[in-house]
């Protein structure tokens, strides 16, 4: 072996081995005398200690090999590797990649089972390592969908299934997001497993479920008794509310208790659902905003509907904005909807938000012309309504040049020289924005006293 030793004043390049041993001891004698004298020792004891060092990084060296081997070994599924080069000594069973993932990691996010099995009977192997991220073996596995690799992790005792990742994601809530409905199966057998467990934004794997439309992992939550069917996430969205935003009719008649859950229906472990929570239909979020407005303002007339028939429907809730889901519809152009909510004795067709625009004010200033046909055949609708700047819903469509809703307005008995605030009228305020169709029509149409 050859080294490098440094000395002080002096470096000498030593050839060590055992015939070398005497002439590595003379080295001392071509230092000057005065420096080396008192310490001719000195060289050989760092020959030694070198030497030391060298086996020493060699064995270091390694140990970091197999432990790369090892990982890309676990990747791949080489399950023979796995075990030949564990036996080495010194090799950590839990050893770790750059991202922080064991071989029991690595294994369980693709799905080699034979491996996972083979590091489970491991002694020392941690079946509950974090990786950078908090994610757990398990986690990986539900998330991918391996089926057989998690019933694997599943059957060891102290493999915890409701770990929580760094953006507080547990195992479940990686299966329900991917839809993988039989990992989610497996995990709620799991004696304690936490079906309400919120993530970082609040939502639990129910509303997950209903976020990404598996109509499937839905039924399959709602049949455990713990399950929150009214949890809120950190924005106060409920299920039911992303369900009636989505437009998912069959998730919304499914938490609305309209698709019979088998009462019987046993799991593996002889459990059967038992009757779940009412879900509350006006439950509102951090804006005010019901599971109806949100269908409301969509146009899901359907979903409308199902919640309408809903006892104790608040069909006037107001959001954060004072907007009902009528006014919302109305702003929108969902006539259907529009439909629905007027033939619903309760609504108040002439409802005012925090700024006094009513539905057929907005309605008006979009020009959404079955709308305002809609709302102005509703003997109700007041059609001269001002909001809090003395506007009408006719100086909305004189001001935007809607032509064909403003003729529409005039066909109503209506103040039609009403003044807003600045002291403007519906044609004064159609005039500098050249609204030619709609100055056209009061032309035509007015002679001074009344509308011909």
């Amino acid at each position: 072996m050859i080294f490098l030793i440094s000395l002080p004043d002096c470096a000498y390049l030593v050839h060590h081995n055992e015939q070398d041993a005497e002439h590595a001891s003379g080295l001392g004698n071509k230092c000057e005398t005065n420096k080396l004298a008192a310490r001719p020792e000195t060289c050989l004891d760092r020959i030694d200690h070198g030497n030391t060092l060298s086996r020493e990084a060699g064995k270091d060296q390694l140990l970091e090999q197999n432990d790369a081997r090892l990982s890309s070994a676990a990747k791949i599924g080489r399950h023979e590797t796995v075990r030949l080069l564990l036996e080495q000594d010194g090799v950590d069973v839990n050893s770790e990649d750059t991202d922080g993932r064991t071989l029991l990691s690595l294994a369980a996010e693709n799905g080699h089972h034979a491996t996972i099995q083979l590091l489970l009977g491991w002694n020392e192997v941690d079946m509950n390592s974090k990786d950078r991220d908090g994610r757990t073996p398990l986690s990986f596995a539900a998330e991918k969908g391996h089926h057989a690799a998690v019933q694997l992790l599943l059957g060891h005792y102290k493999v915890d299934a409701n770990l929580k990742d760094n953006t507080d994601c547990t195992p479940l809530s990686f299966a329900v997001q991917n839809g993988h409905a039989e990992i989610v199966q497996l995990l709620l057998k799991r004696d304690n497993m936490e079906v309400d467990s919120k993530d970082r934004n609040g939502r639990t794997p129910l509303l997950l479920a209903v976020m990404n439309a598996s109509f499937e992992v839905v039924q399959l939550l709602l049949k455990w008794k713990e399950v929150d069917v009214n949890s809120q996430d950190t924005d106060g969205r409920t299920p039911l509310s992303f369900a009636a935003e989505k437009g998912r009719r069959a998730v919304v008649r499914l938490l609305l208790g309209q698709y019979k859950v088998d009462a019987n229906l046993k799991d593996n472990t002889n459990r059967t659902p038992l009757e779940r929570k009412e879900v509350d239909v006006n439950l509102k979020d951090n804006v005010d905003r019901t599971p109806l407005s949100f269908a409301a303002q969509n146009g899901h007339a359907e979903i409308v509907q199902l919640l309408l028939e809903r006892d104790g429907v608040d069909v006037n809730s107001k959001d954060t904005d004072g907007r009902t889901p009528l006014s919302l519809a109305a702003e929108n152009k969902h006539h259907t909807t529009i439909e629905l909510l007027l033939g619903w004795n309760k609504v108040d067709v002439n409802s005012k938000d925090r700024d006094g625009r009513t539905p057929l004010s907005f309605a008006a200033e979009k020009g959404h012309h079955a709308a305002v046909q809609l709302l102005l055949g509703h003997y109700k609708v007041d059609a001269n309504l001002k909001d809090h700047t003395d506007r009408t819903p006719l100086s909305f469509a004189a001001q935007n040049g809607h032509a064909e809703i403003v003729q529409l307005l005039l066909k109503r008995d209506r103040d039609v020289n009403s003044k807003d605030a600045d002291g403007r009228t519906p044609l004064s305020l159609a005039a500098p924005l050249r609204r030619t169709g709609t100055m056209r029509l009061y032309n035509c149409c007015w002679d001074g006293t009344r509308w011909t």
